[in-house]
């Protein structure tokens, strides 16, 4: 179940995660399936 400080995490590493994939798109490529394992795991 999701609460409120929980949601405010997944929203501060999704924008992380959109700027540093919008710099570097070989980082992109690396982390998008570990990224998408967390959220689903979460």
């Amino acid at each position: 179940m999701f609460n409120l400080v929980h949601l405010n995490f997944i929203g501060r590493l999704n924008q992380l995660v959109i700027e540093t994939a919008g710099k570097n798109q070989k980082f992109r490529k690396l982390i998008l399936h570990d990224y998408l394992s967390i959220l689903n795991i979460n």
